[in-house]
């Protein structure tokens, strides 16, 4: 995992419910992982990565744009 998303993470732990369905079913829904006041400025700097990153380091995929780097 690179050094910036073990920071993210830093003393989470999902509910026992979410680990057991993420084991089972290979994903989980996290409600509320970001504050609806917060998501304009989030949005924000998440284009800003993606606009600025070199064309081989973006993935498009069936649902999302990521940057393959993992850190942005």
């Amino acid at each position: 995992m690179p050094d910036c998303l073990s920071a993210y993470l830093d003393g989470f732990e999902l509910p026992a419910g979410s680990s057991r369905e993420l084991d089972e079913a290979g994903f989980t829904i996290v409600p509320g992982p970001v504050p609806a006041a917060d998501l304009d400025r989030l949005r924000a700097a998440y284009d800003a990565a993606i606009s600025g990153a070199a064309p081989g380091d973006i993935k498009v995929g069936s649902s999302t744009t990521r940057d393959s780097t993992g850190c942005t």
